[in-house]
């Protein structure tokens, strides 16, 4: 327990202070102190569990990762959380820093996406169900990232429809996304990993959304404060910042793309488990 701690709190103040360790000074480098003793707590909280894991008394049983559909899926996860965390935390920043948007009409734009979002995850539900995740999951995460690519493409003089448009896009794709690759992740194990598959998914998200956000936010912030330097104006500098962290938000949903390619369905057995069956379990070990 210690040792878990010691590793994932220190990895994600760490992970999320990567601003402060880029710009350097005594609060980066108490950062990075941070960030390293988590990465040595990592490193020993694995090497213990792998040891108890032989004895079968593993507080976090490590051998789901030894089963590739739930560590690719598992890998397209951890990378769309990273692209869309740090997208989604940028996305307001230059809304209201280039755009000139109100947080009012910024919460506006983003409301249909996520109303969307949540009409069309059941539907999705039922997809995989009858026809597994392929169908959905590459679609989904192609139209993710085509959108993530189409926001490295605004400046100051986009239009609030065009992005509310966009937004909409990544949210589709999102939803036919992300609720079958949880399922398509636990749905190939036995049911006795269920919960250890389900906890290093949490943790691996959450890592990922710390890391995501960090890095976008960071290169938005240092590439508008270049451009403000080189005498671009305040709009003209923050689009260009957030055209930076959308398109590396694209990249990574590029990798998450080719590597969801290889996502396959489990073949129907005794560990077979359907999306409602998944999420309940998700719910019981959060």
């Amino acid at each position: 327990m210690p040792l878990s701690i010691l590793a994932f709190g220190g990895l994600v103040y760490g992970l999320s202070s990567v601003g402060a360790i880029v710009e350097g000074g005594q609060a980066g480098r108490g950062a990075l102190i941070v960030l390293t003793v988590g990465v040595v707590g990592l490193l020993l909280f694995v090497w213990r569990q792998l040891a108890r894991g032989r004895k079968g008394q593993a507080l976090l049983d490590l051998r789901p990762l030894a089963i590739p559909n739930f560590t690719i899926s598992l890998v397209v996860l951890v990378c769309l959380c990273g692209a869309l965390f740090g997208a989604l935390n940028t996305l307001p920043l230059y809304l209201q820093g280039s755009v000139l948007a109100t947080a009012l009409v910024t919460g506006l734009v983003l409301l249909p996406g996520g109303l969307l979002e949540g009409f069309l995850s059941p539907f999705a539900g039922r997809i995989f169900d009858r026809h597994g995740p392929r169908p959905l999951v590459i679609p989904g995460v192609a139209l993710t990232m085509g959108s993530l690519f189409w926001l490295s493409a605004v400046n100051e003089h986009t239009s609030i429809g065009l992005l509310i448009t966009i937004h909409i896009t990544f949210s589709i794709g999102l939803a036919a996304t992300y609720t079958p690759l949880l399922t398509t992740a636990l749905s190939s194990l036995p049911k006795r990993l269920y919960s250890h598959g389900s906890a290093i998914m949490s943790t691996l998200q959450q890592l990922a959304g710390a890391t995501g956000t960090a890095v976008m936010i960071t290169i938005y912030s240092r590439v508008a404060a270049a451009a403000r330097a080189g005498g671009a104006s305040g709009p003209a500098a923050f689009a260009m910042g957030a055209r930076s962290a959308f398109l590396v938000s694209a990249v990574v949903a590029g990798v998450a793309l080719v590597v969801s390619l290889f996502v396959t369905r489990h073949p129907k057995g005794p560990s077979n488990v359907r999306t409602a069956a998944v999420a309940q379990e998700l719910r019981s070990h959060p």
